[in-house]
């Protein structure tokens, strides 16, 4: 997601903030974000993205050079997961409570198999590659296969699919006596 380089930066920039308490708060709040994110409170989360902000741009109106730089880089970062979770909140889903039941929480094993499948598939010196259009249906067959709904899909747009038609009898063959003389 984007929460990881705002976690790899937040030690290098808290330095530049020269107010010590504002120091301590953004080192203590910013691995608050992932654990917001993991329970599901995107409010919150944005929320705290704000709260961090405030100190970094005031410190970045202060400093000059490489130090300017770096900590309105690190303003862009908190923003952009501000936006990224405002516009994904409605398909972002509770880990922990996903987690604790057993159930996976990751796709990274499905979008590595796949994104292999592909490329060897899309690669130009294939002998048979797939078109753009091809590929794109393919995978949308291969997703409703493994969510379960190719069976349902199937039956919304063929209605007597799964359906057999009625059996016919097929009786052996007559069996002829043979002939005696």
């Amino acid at each position: 997601m984007r929460l990881r380089p705002i976690e790899q930066m937040i030690n290098r920039v808290a330095a530049l903030v020269p107010d010590a308490v504002r120091r301590r708060a953004l080192q203590h709040d910013a691995p608050r974000l992932r654990w917001q994110l993991w329970h599901g409170r995107w409010r919150d989360a944005v929320r705290r993205t704000y709260q961090l902000s405030r100190p970094i741009r005031t410190a970045a109106s202060a400093a000059s050079g490489a130090d300017r730089d770096r900590l309105r880089c690190f303003v862009r970062h908190l923003a952009g997961l501000r936006r990224y979770l405002r516009g994904n909140a409605h398909l972002l889903f509770h880990c922990a409570p996903t987690w604790r039941s057993g159930r996976r929480i990751s796709t990274a094993m499905a979008e590595s198999g796949m994104n292999h499948l592909v490329n060897a598939r899309m690669a130009k010196r294939q002998p048979m590659r797939w078109s753009a259009e091809g590929a794109h249906l393919l995978l949308q067959v291969r997703c409703a296969l493994l969510d379960d709904r190719l069976d349902e899909l199937f039956r919304e747009w063929y209605p007597d699919w799964g359906t057999s038609p009625p059996a016919v009898a097929i009786s052996p063959p007559p069996v002829h006596a043979p002939a005696t003389s």
